[in-house]
C-alpha cells in the first residue's frame, strides 16, 4: 500500500470516529513508523481530537528498537515533525529514578554498603555510585542517610484500620 493510500485509509477512519463522538485517537503500537505516522498526520490534519500514539520497543544487544528497527530517538523525532507534543519527563523525585537507581537506592537504605550492594545485583562498585550520586541528585538529597524517607511513598494521609472480626 502507498503512503498516500494508508494517509486516506486513516483519514477516513479518523473522521468517522470523530463524528461518532469518540473524546480522543489512540494509535498503539504500529508495525511501522511509517504507518504510524501516516495515521498521525490523517488524524491531526482532519480532527480536532488529542491523538495519543505507543510504540512497543524491544531491548536488544545494542540498544531498543521496534519490530520493524527503529530506536525511541528516531520515533520521538519523527512523531515531533509529524506534529506531536512528547510527554515531559519527570526530572526530579521518585518517579525520576531508572529502575537500576531506584534498586541501588533501596539497598542502600535498607542498609547495604557499596560492596555489598555491588555483590548483590552483580554489578561494579562504581556503578553503585554513579546510581547513588544520580539518585541523591533527583532525590535532592545529600547523604545515605536521607534515603529511607527519600524513598518513602508520599503520605497518603492515615490508614483506617480494618474492622475486628466478630
Amino acid at each position: 500500500m502507498q503512503p498516500g493510500d494508508l494517509y486516506r485509509a486513516f483519514q477516513e477512519q479518523v473522521v468517522a470516529l470523530e463524528e461518532g463522538g469518540a473524546d480522543a485517537l489512540c494509535i498503539e503500537t504500529m508495525g511501522s513508523l511509517a504507518e504510524a505516522l501516516q495515521a498521525v498526520r490523517a488524524a491531526k490534519d482532519h480532527t480536532k481530537l488529542p491523538v495519543i500514539c505507543t510504540f512497543t520497543f524491544d531491548k536488544k544487544p545494542r540498544g531498543f528498537f521496534t519490530m520493524m528497527g527503529a530506536t525511541p530517538e528516531k520515533v520521538a523525532t519523527e512523531l515531533v515533525a509529524a506534529g506531536g507534543r512528547p510527554r515531559r519527563l519527570v526530572l526530579s523525585g521518585l518517579d525520576s529514578l531508572t529502575s537500576s537507581e531506584r534498586r541501588t537506592a533501596q539497598l542502600a537504605a535498607a542498609g547495604l554498603s557499596n560492596r555489598e550492594i555491588a555483590q548483590n545485583l552483580f554489578i561494579t562498585t562504581r556503578i553503585v555510585e554513579g546510581h547513588l550520586t544520580h539518585a541523591y541528585q533527583k532525590l535532592a538529597i545529600t547523604s545515605r542517610e536521607q534515603l529511607p524517607a527519600a524513598l518513602a511513598p508520599p503520605d497518603r494521609g492515615p490508614a483506617v484500620p480494618a474492622p475486628a472480626p466478630p
